[in-house]
């Protein structure tokens, strides 16, 4: 039986190789993954970028290459164009250059990738969100096979995330042009409706969330045109340890200094609940543009420590009680899974597909959004509750545990299946 040709596509990388992976254990299929920047073994690029690259860039070089994968089977395009973006990702503060960047990467590297496709007899393209209007456009108008077009979606739709963002806006005007800066790409009217475009477009999405779903339904998708995936978690690289009832209890909080990932919310719940009990404390894990004046009023007994490279994680997590994850919107939540995988409760944000994992005063608890208070009561429930930590922190971990890779792949090989049948 001839096998169906699969085409994964990412400019960037997020969990792009993960998917290729799961695809290439299916004997049906045959995978080739497209992408800019990849660390092939014959790619002179790569070698000088390593080169003259520190110790944090070279690591992170390293992680742009699969063992599962035939180099033969990966296509490198735009690598120099590649290479800028990411970059512009470490060093453009304001991020305005990158969002260009990848405006422009999502047009060229798109069309492309939908001419590799159309000239080598794709059966199906898995292209990823932010990335897949010019490809599905290019072949809705050039292919004359049908190409199934499959768009992978690690975040909820940006247009349904316009009105969750202007909301907080409106609750949080002290932190609203924060919020501008860290988005202003999203509310962009032309950028809307290119969401909008690129998910209807799509012959099927692959959401890893209820959350992702239920964003993709609200833009005219239909339910049963999405497929639920959930990623997996690499537990091992996490050091468990149950929490103890000790005097002093950690929260950490790994979204950085954005306000997106909920950070209002986060300094004015612990700020109040530290003002009843300074036995407590406060990481800030993640990249630090927050300014001076807001970091002297919420100082007392937080660490802002910046970005870390992950390998330094699981270490931060070991010294970790509760990990706080409320986030104006997330597709999946890799920080909280994380924090699980070491044994922290967390609480979540209902708008957070990391949700879908907690249950209420067993491994955490879900919040609603845009609410310090709810936070607060939360945080301060796990104070007056110290002798549930240990029974919470091993459910987190023993959950979190059944979402491996492998579960992962089942998933992704099953949705694929049930696209080519029908």
């Amino acid at each position: 039986m001839e096998k169906i040709k699969i085409l994964v596509a990412h400019p960037g990388k997020q969990h792009s190789l993960k998917l290729a992976e799961a695809i290439s254990k299916n004997d049906k299929f045959d995978v080739t993954y497209a992408t800019t920047v990849y660390d092939k073994n014959s790619s002179i690029m790569m070698k000088l970028v390593k080169l003259v690259s520190s110790k944090n860039n070279k690591e992170r070089a390293n992680a742009r290459k699969s063992n599962c994968l035939n180099e033969n089977k990966v296509k490198m395009f735009y690598p120099f164009l590649g290479l800028i973006r990411i970059f512009l990702a470490h060093y453009d503060k304001k991020q305005y250059y990158f969002q260009k960047a990848t405006c422009l990467l999502g047009n060229i590297f798109g069309k492309k990738v939908a001419k590799y496709a159309i000239k080598n007899d794709i059966d199906v393209i898995i292209s990823f969100d932010t990335f897949s209007k010019a490809c599905f456009e290019y072949l809705d108008n050039h292919s004359r096979k049908k190409i199934v077009k499959i768009m992978d979606a690690s975040a909820a739709n940006l247009a349904y995330q316009k009105k969750i963002f202007e909301e907080d806006m409106k609750k949080t005007p002290n932190f609203a042009e924060k919020l501008k800066e860290e988005i202003a790409f999203t509310l962009d009217s032309n950028r809307q409706n290119y969401y909008i475009e690129e998910a209807q477009r799509a012959d099927y999405i692959i959401a890893a969330s209820t959350f992702s779903k239920r964003s993709y339904v609200s833009v005219g998708v239909p339910e049963d045109a999405i497929f639920v995936c959930p990623y997996g978690i690499e537990c091992s690289e996490y050091m468990y340890e149950k929490k103890k009832n000790r005097n002093l209890l950690t929260f950490t909080f790994m979204g950085g200094t954005r306000q997106a990932k909920g950070l209002s919310y986060v300094l004015e719940a612990f700020s109040n609940l530290n003002s009843i009990n300074s036995n407590t404390k406060l990481n800030i894990v993640g990249k630090d543009n927050l300014s001076n004046d807001i970091k002297e009023k919420y100082s007392e007994n937080i660490d802002y420590m910046g970005q870390q490279l992950h390998s330094r994680i699981p270490e931060i997590l070991m010294q970790t009680d509760i990990v706080l994850f409320p986030s104006l919107s997330d597709g999946f939540g890799f920080a909280a899974a994380e924090g699980m995988a070491a044994g922290c409760p967390v609480i979540a944000s209902e708008n957070s597909g990391i949700a879908d994992l907690i249950i209420n005063q067993v491994n955490g608890f879900v919040i609603p959004v845009h609410s310090s208070k709810a936070l607060y009561d939360k945080m301060l429930w796990f104070i007056n509750h110290k002798d549930k930590l240990g029974e919470m922190s091993e459910s987190a971990c023993s959950l979190i545990k059944q979402m491996t890779w492998e579960k992962y792949d089942k998933s992704i090989s099953d949705a694929l299946e049930k696209v080519i049948m029908s």
